[in-house]
């Protein structure tokens, strides 16, 4: 919810100019604080693990849609993320780099 009031508190700064968001929180909180605080649009991006599964088809890594459905709870369509467990474990396919990424790293958001 910080994170929400932050979004509001910049948002206000920027006078008539748009601003644009990439953001996890669920689209109807924004929702709930259009009407007080700036007019929006909400876009939604990739929900559907077809996307990171094509991705990964792509880059000729092989994987299994159960793994790629794990990863989707957990970090969602997010190729940024995806991208931190090839690169943590390369030359693997994505069901063991996904496996001992989630044995052996911690991803954790730091203060900004």
């Amino acid at each position: 919810m910080s994170e929400l009031l932050k979004l509001v508190f910049f948002s206000g700064t920027r006078k008539k100019q748009n601003v644009l968001i990439a953001s996890h929180v669920p689209a109807c909180l924004h929702r709930l604080i259009r009407p007080l605080f700036y007019p929006q649009v909400i876009i939604k991006t990739d929900s559907d693990q077809g996307q990171i599964e094509k991705w990964l088809t792509d880059q000729e890594i092989h994987f299994s849609p159960e793994t790629i459905k794990r990863f989707k709870r957990r970090y969602g369509i997010n190729y940024f993320d995806l991208g931190l467990v090839m690169k943590e474990f390369p030359g693997l396919n994505f069901d063991d780099s996904w496996h001992r990424f989630e044995k052996q790293c911690k991803v954790k958001r730091t203060p900004e």
